[in-house]
């Protein structure tokens, strides 16, 4: 192992849950470096706090400020409240940056600020891209060449550049990263109790985001009018009222709230079916590296997706699942193949272990502890 560090992930999301940053963390916790996490609460407004969270085995210190916005309102709705959440932060590590010996920013919105605090200092920046900003957000026609340059002179002068896939090394053709490295956003692989399923009803599961672009309202109504499924979902999001709804008027429709990520897995290893349903007509998803896809290959379950989208053509090519067309999607054709046997037998479930081997955390752990000298 290298030097012990101290670094400063910056995230605009309070990391309540957020399965990346949070698998990340851990890793690096591993390596002996000290952690801490500067994030944006949305819901209230607050001073920067600082509160202590336990990550793995260890407690860290994140420090949260709060500034209203909206959860999933794209760039026009929160523009303010961003610049606002920008400007505490920037102040912040300003103050702050002399205690640290590396900054490892997620996405744009943040790296930006990091970016710029870190300039004329001997401080690593690590940008670590989850979603390209300008594919992934509304962003106006008139903001996206700038917010593009920005981005692209941010990866080119950070001192390492992580994405999530390889498919993504185009969407960043035009910059010229010191260090590219791809960390896939599976899974730790942990073990879950098999049950039992009833070979009359599935569940099929959802947890994360309740955004619009994901056919999540669409597969709650269906499953609401048929006998032999089950619609299980947790998560926030401006769909949220909606599924709440959507589950008191429906006895196959069950709604969790947000839930800490150990127990989406766990809920997901009891059910049977995984959507990861994404249009395709925004650009960010056909680069996407979507965590339902890597869940679905440690917990063995067969999984929908959208022909056109990440990681989509290794799910046909290894008939991992059902591919449907985004536009066109006919659900009854889709959950009766899904009540093949075939999808729930073992050789299945070897076919799809086989194709989990080349995306194994442990495997992107060593990835990650190499950037910073493990």
């Amino acid at each position: 192992m290298g030097d012990v560090l101290k670094i400063l992930f910056l995230r605009s999301n309070p990391v309540d849950p957020d399965p990346r940053v949070e698998k990340e963390v851990k890793s690096l916790l591993k390596q002996g470096h000290e952690i801490n996490i500067f994030c944006w609460n949305r819901s209230k407004k607050s001073r920067i706090t600082k509160h202590a969270r336990v990550f793995g085995d260890q407690v860290i210190s994140v420090y949260t400020v709060g500034v209203p916005a909206t959860f999933g309102g794209g760039i026009k709705k929160n523009l303010l409240p961003l610049f606002k959440f920008e400007l505490k932060m920037f102040l912040w590590i300003r103050k702050n940056i002399s205690s640290y010996d590396a900054i490892h920013a997620c996405d744009f919105d943040t790296a930006y600020i990091a970016y710029l605090a870190t300039k004329r200092t001997k401080v690593k920046l690590i940008y670590d891209i989850f979603d390209y900003y300008v594919d992934s957000f509304s962003v106006p026609t008139f903001l996206k060449n700038i917010i593009e340059k920005l981005d692209i002179n941010v990866i080119n002068n950070s001192d390492a550049t992580i994405i999530c896939s390889e498919d993504r090394v185009e969407q960043i053709k035009k910059s010229t990263p010191k260090k590219l490295v791809i960390v896939h956003n599976s899974p730790p692989d942990l073990a879950f109790d098999r049950k039992n399923f009833s070979s009359n009803i599935k569940k099929v599961v959802y947890i994360g985001v309740l955004g619009p672009g994901r056919m999540i309202l669409e597969l709650a109504d269906f499953i609401s009018k048929t006998e032999n499924l089950e619609f299980h979902v947790a998560g926030f999001g401006i769909l949220e009222d909606n599924i709440k709804e959507m589950a008191e008027k429906a006895n196959n429709i069950f709604y969790y709230g947000k839930i800490e990520y150990q127990d989406a897995l766990s809920l997901a290893s009891n059910c049977d079916i995984i959507p990861a349903i994404y249009d395709p007509k925004v650009k960010n998803h056909r680069y996407a590296a979507p965590n339902k896809f890597y869940e679905s290959l440690m917990l063995q379950k067969p999984i929908i997706m959208a022909k056109g989208t990440g990681m989509s053509n290794i799910v046909e090519k290894n008939n991992l699942g059902i591919l449907i067309d985004y536009e066109k999607a006919n659900f009854k054709e889709v959950f009766q193949e899904l009540f093949h046997p075939y999808y729930y037998s073992n050789d299945f479930r070897k076919k799809v272990r086989i194709t989990y081997q080349a995306y194994r955390w442990d495997e992107m752990e060593k990835r990650i502890n190499e950037i910073y000298g493990g």
